[in-house]
C-alpha cells in the first residue's frame, strides 16, 4: 500500500498523468469545437433553406386573391380552393416542410390564420384539416410579433419555437399585392425533431472521434511524462541524499538545462555554508528579541489597562457625594469595566459586630440589599474572615474553600476575592468580587483589586467626612439664624423707629407703615419689583439670613425709565443695609445679654451675702423688682401644709 502510494505521488506519475490529461482535455477541446462547428452549419443551412422555401413560397401566392379571403365563409369559394391547393403543393415540394400558412392581423391587432396546409408528423396531407379563416394564433413567438408590422423580406427564427402546435424552425416571408402593399404573411415550418436528430447524428460521430483522439493523447502524454521525469528524479534523489550545506551533488544528466540546475545547486551550498552560522546566531538573537519585546508589550499592555480602569473608577470615587449614592455608582463600574458577574461594598456597623452590605450590582446582590444582608465579623464567610483579619482573602474555588459561605442568591459563584477596606489601622469594611469562572483571579488582578480597594476607602471616608461637615454646617446656620431672629425679636420689643422715608426736603420716620401695591409683591415674592413710566417705583427686599424683613421704596413723580444700573445700585445698597442690621443686631443682642449676666450677677452677689432665710427672699425681691423696672415681684416658700406663706 505505502509504495503504490508512493507511486500516484511521484514525479513520473503526476508529468505522465498530466501530460496525459493535457492530451485528453485538448483532444475534448478540439472535438467540441468541431462538433460546435459542424451543428451551427447544420443550424445555418435549415434556416438558409427555409428563406429560399418561404421566399419561394410567398411568390407563388397571388396577394390580391388572397385579399378576398376576409372571413370562414370564404372558404367555399374558388379563390380559397386556388390558393389553398397551391399552398399543399408548395408543402409537397420538401418532404421536410410540415406546414405552409399565411396570417394577417385584425383591427384588434391579433394575429390570425388565412390559409393553412400541411400535414400532421405522421400523417398525410389528404388527412390534413386546415383551420378556419380568422382563427386567432394564440401563442406566436417574440421574433413573430416584433416583426410582423415591419416584415418585408425573407426571414426565419434564431432559435427552435415551441407553440400550440409544437416545436419547429420557421421562415417568414412577406405576401405582396400588385399595387406593392403587404397583404399577409407566410410561414413554414420545419418540425425540429428532425434536425435535432441529425444533430444527434454528429453528436455520436464526434464522440467516437473523441474517444479515438483521447486514447492517442493520453498514451502519447504518459510516454513523454515519463521520459520528462527520468532525469528530474534522479536529481531530486541526489539532492535529498544531501544533508549538510558542505556536501556536493555529483550527478550529470543527458539534459544541459538540468547539468546548469546542479552546477546552480552546488554554488548555493557553498554560499549556505559561509552564511549558516551567522543566521543562526542572528536569528537567535532576533528571537530572544522578539520574546523580550513581546512580553514589554504585553505588559505595557496590562498595564495600561489597569490604570485605564483605576482611572474610570476613581472618577467615580472622588466626586463628594454621599454614601448612599457614592457606592452603588462604585459597584456598578467595577462590574462594568472588570467583568465581575458581583461587586458588593461591606461596611462594618458602630459595633463592629456586622460587615452590611451597603451596595450590589448584580440582581442577587440587590435582593440582599432589599433584606438588610450583613454578615458576623470574623465568622460568616470570605467577608467576615477580611473584616476581622484586614487582609485579603481569595476563594479560586468556592467549593474547596472552608470560608466561603454559600449564598442562594448567588448561585452562579465559582470564585471569589474579597478586600479589606481600611483607614489608618482600622478595617472599615470590604469590597466583594464573585466571578461565575473558577480560577478568575490572577496576580494582577488581585494587585489591581488592592488598589480600588484602597481607593474606595479614601472615597468612603471623604464622603463621611463630607456628611459629617454638611451637618455641622446646617447646624451652624440653623443655630445663627435662631440667634439672629431672636435678636430681631429684642429689638422689636425694644421699640423705635421701622423705618425712615427721605426726599429733597427732609428725613422723616415713619410712625406706621407704610404699604404699596409695588412694595407688597416685593415682600410676597421676595424679589426686586421695577414699574417704569409715570410715577415709576422700584422696591428691593431687605432680608435677614435668608427672610425679607423690611423693602427698600423708591418712586420718582415724573416718568422715569430704570436701568440696570439703577436696579444695581438699589440692590446693592439693600444687600449693605441688610449686612449692617445683621451687625447691629448682634451687638445689640450682645449688650442685652451682658447686661442680663451683669444684673444677675449683682443679684445673686446680694442673694449670697447673707445666710438668713427671711433676708435672702427680702433681697431676691426687692433687686428682681428694680431690675425689671419696679414690677411687682412675689417671693414664697411653701409649708409642711402645703399653704402659702405672704
Amino acid at each position: 500500500m505505502k509504495n503504490y502510494a508512493e507511486r500516484l505521488t511521484s514525479l513520473r506519475f503526476r508529468l505522465a498523468i498530466g501530460f496525459a490529461i493535457v492530451g485528453v482535455l485538448a483532444s475534448a477541446l478540439a472535438v467540441s469545437l468541431s462538433y460546435l462547428q459542424a451543428r451551427n452549419h447544420l443550424f445555418r443551412e435549415k434556416q438558409n433553406k427555409l428563406i429560399a422555401l418561404a421566399a419561394n413560397a410567398a411568390l407563388q401566392i397571388n396577394g390580391d386573391a388572397h385579399a378576398q379571403l376576409q372571413t370562414a365563409a370564404d372558404m367555399d369559394t374558388d379563390i380559397y380552393r386556388e390558393l389553398q391547393n397551391k399552398s399543399f403543393a408548395i408543402a409537397a415540394t420538401d418532404p421536410e416542410i410540415l406546414y405552409v400558412y399565411t396570417m394577417r392581423k385584425n383591427e384588434a391587432g391579433e394575429i390570425y390564420f388565412v390559409l393553412d396546409a400541411g400535414h400532421e408528423p405522421g400523417a398525410t396531407p389528404e388527412e390534413y384539416k386546415p383551420v378556419k379563416i380568422g382563427t386567432r394564433y394564440e401563442s406566436p413567438s417574440e421574433f413573430l410579433v416584433e416583426n410582423f408590422d415591419t416584415l418585408r423580406a425573407p426571414t426565419v427564427e434564431t432559435e427552435f419555437y415551441t407553440d400550440e402546435f409544437g416545436t419547429y424552425l420557421t421562415a417568414y416571408a412577406p405576401l405582396y399585392k400588385s399595387n406593392g402593399q403587404v397583404e399577409g404573411i407566410l410561414g413554414v415550418d420545419i418540425l425540429a425533431q428532425d434536425i435535432l436528430a441529425q444533430q444527434q447524428e454528429f453528436f455520436r460521430t464526434f464522440i467516437l472521434l473523441f474517444l479515438a483522439c483521447a486514447a492517442s493523447a493520453a498514451g502519447l502524454g504518459w510516454l513523454a511524462g515519463a521520459q520528462i521525469a527520468e532525469p528530474i528524479l534522479k536529481l531530486a534523489k541526489a539532492t535529498a541524499a544531501i544533508q549538510k550545506t558542505d556536501n556536493r551533488l555529483k550527478l550529470r544528466t543527458g539534459i544541459r538545462e538540468l547539468n546548469w540546475v546542479i552546477d546552480s545547486f552546488n554554488k548555493l551550498l557553498q554560499v549556505l555554508q559561509a552564511d549558516e552560522e551567522q543566521l543562526r546566531r542572528q536569528a537567535a538573537s532576533l528571537n530572544a528579541k522578539n520574546e523580550e519585546i513581546q512580553q514589554t508589550v504585553n505588559l505595557l499592555e496590562q498595564r495600561a489597562t489597569q490604570l485605564e480602569i483605576i482611572s474610570d473608577i476613581v472618577k467615580a470615587t472622588t466626586s463628594l457625594e454621599n454614601l448612599q449614592s457614592l457606592l452603588p455608582r462604585i459597584a456598578s463600574a467595577i462590574s462594568e469595566r472588570m467583568g465581575y458577574y458581583h461587586v458588593g461594598i461591606f461596611l462594618v456597623d458602630e459595633n463592629r459586630e456586622y460587615a452590611v452590605l451597603r451596595a450590589a450590582n448584580s440582581p442577587g446582590g440587590q435582593r440582599m440589599l432589599a433584606r438588610g444582608h450583613k454578615l458576623k465579623v470574623g465568622q460568616t464567610g470570605i467577608v467576615g474572615y477580611v473584616t476581622a483579619i484586614g487582609a485579603p482573602r481569595i476563594a479560586l474555588d468556592v467549593g474547596t474553600d472552608a470560608a466561603y459561605f454559600d449564598n442562594p442568591d448567588l448561585p452562579a459563584t465559582r470564585s471569589e476575592a474579597a478586600l479589606p477596606l481600611i483607614i489608618g489601622d482600622q478595617v472599615i469594611g470590604a469590597l466583594d468580587v464573585q466571578s461565575i469562572q473558577p480560577n478568575a483571579f490572577k496576580e494582577e488582578d488581585i494587585r489591581l483589586l488592592r488598589t480600588l480597594a484602597d481607593q474606595i476607602a479614601v472615597a468612603i471616608q471623604n464622603a463621611r467626612v463630607y456628611e459629617s461637615l454638611q451637618e455641622l454646617l446646617e447646624k451652624s446656620q440653623k443655630a445663627s439664624t435662631v440667634y439672629i431672629q431672636d435678636a430681631w425679636r429684642i429689638l422689636q420689643a425694644d421699640g423705635g423707629n421701622i423705618g425712615y422715608k427721605a426726599s429733597d426736603k427732609e428725613v422723616a420716620p415713619l410712625l406706621r407703615p407704610w404699604l404699596t401695591p409695588y412694595n407688597r409683591k416685593a415682600l410676597v415674592e421676595k424679589q426686586t419689583v421695577a414699574e417704569s413710566g409715570m410715577n415709576a417705583a422700584l422696591a428691593v427686599p431687605i432680608r435677614l439670613r435668608g427672610e425679607v424683613i423690611g423693602v427698600l421704596d423708591i418712586h420718582t413723580p415724573s416718568e422715569h425709565e430704570w436701568d440696570e444700573d439703577e436696579v444695581d445700585i438699589a440692590e446693592a445698597v439693600a444687600e449693605r443695609l441688610s449686612l449692617a442690621l445683621e451687625t447691629s443686631l448682634l451687638l445689640k443682642a450682645t449688650q442685652r445679654r451682658a447686661e442680663i449676666e451683669r444684673l444677675t450677677t449683682d443679684i445673686s452677689d446680694k442673694i449670697t451675702s447673707t445666710t438668713q432665710i427671711d433676708a435672702i427672699l427680702r433681697t431676691a425681691a426687692e433687686e428682681l423688682s428694680r431690675a425689671l423696672g419696679g414690677s411687682e415681684v412675689l417671693v414664697q416658700l411653701h409649708t409642711d401644709t402645703g399653704e402659702k406663706q405672704p
